[in-house]
Parts: C-alpha cells; structure tokens; sequence
C-alpha cells in the first residue's frame, strides 16, 4: 500500500481515515495504558457512544426515542459501560449521539479527500451483529452514513457483518445465559438487516427522527455491498480459531481493495447483473444481494 511520501519512515495515508465506534471508552483506555504498542487505532479516532443518563425521562420524551421502551428492559442499571447485550440500549446510546456522529462522518470524508480532484469515496462499515453495541445501532449507522453520501456524492458504502458463530467461537459452553443473547440479537438484527436489504422491492419505508431536526427516510438497503462473515464452514463445522480466522479474513479483503490497480469497479459493475440473473430464477422472497467472506467460501488461493 503506498504511502503518501514513500520516503517517510513512518508512513502516512491521508487518504484513508478511521471511526472506531465503541459503546465502552473504559476498554480503550486498558489498552492504551498499558505497553502495548501495537494499538488498533489512534485514541482520536474512536467515538465513544458511553452514556450513563440513559434512564433520564426527559431523554426520552424526545421525538427520536419514542421507539425505546425502558420498562421492558430487565436491568436495574445500564450505561456505565458498553450496552449490557440489549439491542434497545445499544441504539440509545448511538441515537443519543446522532448529530455528532453524522458530523464526525461528514469531516472525515472531507479530510479524506483533501488534495484529491473529483474523488470518489468509498466507506467500509464492519460490526458484530449479535452483541448490544453492534446489533443495535448497525442500521441506524448504515442510514447516517447513506445520508451523508447522498449529499456529498460519489460514495460507495460496504459493509461487513460479523454473523453470531464468530462470537460464539469466544464464548464457554458454560456461560449459556451470553450465547443465548448472542444468538437472539442475531437471529433479530438478520431479519432486520433482510427486510431493509430488500425495501425498494417490498414496498417498505421507515423514516426515522435524528438529533439536529434529522429527518432520515430508509428507502433503500443500508449498504451498497453487503458481506456476510462466517467462521462456520459447509459441513456446519465452526473452524478452529475462528474469531481470528474471521478478522483475518476480512482484513485480508480489505487490504486486496486497497491495492488492486483496478479497483473495485469490475466487481461493483458484474455484481448487479449476477444478482438479477439469480433473483429472476428464485421461488421466495428472500434476498439475494449478499457476499461471502469466511469458511464457507473458503477456496484455494490462485497465487
């Protein structure tokens, strides 16, 4: 991957930018007290979603909370750090910083093309769909990033989603109450996730209220391209080490993006067609527009 000045000795790519959305700031703070100097990301580049005031009534008499139902969630006090498991308490906690998360997405965009004519952006979106932070903002993600690329245009959103076998890879058979939540908020956020990958040919719509006056209408699928992450393979066997297997993977892919001369576009521009051929063969009404990255689409590598 080459460097802005390939005669730095530490390397820089002005051009490719980071949000690390986290519902827990105590958790990068472990990590940057200790020795470890292979940190995941700048600490200015995460964006905290923390919120303690989640069980304040005038928060939720906002029009942008009518959806959150406090009395039936079976906890006595959430907030302090990261969403407990509970899809609600995750999408609160984004929701509740909407404005500046579409403002933190609008200014990294604009930093990433600085010094660039007529780009074109492309914004990757990778979250675990099964615990409470991921399950429960994803969407709401996908749509605000959505709206800020319509009104800069020229941007093409991927996302990749980390389906419960890769978590449950990392969690005892012991701790039976954690994978069952686990496989639950899945089981939901795939259903979600189906229903809104397929709004322009259901007939669906859903318009949701942001901070800031921010009228979001759901229209089409969150995301242009969609990956769906498994460390599961065809015989329905999870492969060992899997959860490291998973973000290699995906690390891998993105790494082969970012390199390849001709880019993306030859698969952006064949992937609609194959789609439609294959819709066009189907009995239910089930969505085909999905990848595969992970042990099901495991192959042997050309090179």
């Amino acid at each position: 991957l080459k460097p802005d000045d390939p005669g730095e000795v530490v390397p820089k790519y002005s051009h490719i930018r980071f949000i690390g959305v986290d519902s827990d700031n105590q958790s990068a703070l472990d990590i940057y007290n200790t020795e470890n100097k292979n940190l995941p990301l700048e600490y200015s580049e995460f964006f905290y979603i923390s919120n303690k005031g989640i069980k304040k009534p005038g928060l939720l008499k906002l029009p942008e909370f009518e959806w959150f139902r406090w009395e039936d969630i079976d906890a006595t006090d959430l907030g302090k750090a990261g969403a407990g498991g509970i899809r609600q308490v995750g999408r609160f906690m984004m929701m509740d910083k909407s404005d500046m998360f579409i403002r933190t997405v609008e200014s990294t965009i604009k930093k990433a093309k600085i010094g660039l004519e007529k780009a074109t952006v492309n914004v990757h979106i990778f979250a675990g769909i099964s615990g409470g932070t991921g399950a429960g903002s994803f969407l709401d993600v996908c749509y605000m990033v959505r709206h800020v690329a319509e009104q800069i245009g020229g941007v093409t959103i991927f996302g990749y989603f980390f389906l419960p076998d890769v978590n449950l890879s990392r969690i005892p058979k012991s701790d039976y109450l954690t994978r069952e939540y686990v496989s639950k908020n899945g089981y939901a956020s795939m259903q979600e996730l189906d229903y809104c990958m397929q709004l322009q040919k259901n007939g669906g719509e859903f318009i949701q209220e942001y901070q800031g006056h921010r009228r979001i209408e759901w229209k089409e699928a969150p995301v242009d391209m969609c990956y769906l992450i498994s460390t599961t393979n065809t015989n329905g066997d999870v492969i060992p080490n899997a959860y490291k297997y998973a973000m290699g993977i995906t690390a891998e892919y993105i790494m082969s993006f970012l390199t390849a001369s001709e880019g993306i576009a030859p698969l952006i521009s064949t992937y609609p067609k194959i789609v439609d051929c294959a819709d066009r063969m189907k009995s239910n009404g089930f969505n085909l527009k999905y990848c595969t990255l992970g042990a099901a689409s495991a192959g042997i590598p050309l090179r």
